[in-house]
């Protein structure tokens, strides 16, 4: 995985969203929609005791 990658596919993911928002999806609905993908991801990837640190730490950040 290389900045390329991570650049390439945030801009997919971008172009996803706004493409869904624009064709009259809430904005609500699709910023769900991809935090409950990226959860489950996470799950399927990382050890129990790894998600649920991380799963602490998102919930204790502060929203700037």
């Amino acid at each position: 995985m290389d900045k390329d990658d991570i650049d390439n596919t945030f801009s997919a993911f971008h172009n996803l969203a706004s493409n869904l928002i624009l064709s009259g999806v809430d904005p609500l609905i699709v910023a769900g929609s991809m935090s409950a993908a990226g959860m489950q991801m996470y799950k399927a990837i990382l050890t129990e005791k790894d998600f649920k640190k991380m799963q602490k730490t998102i919930a204790t950040q502060e929203v700037l």
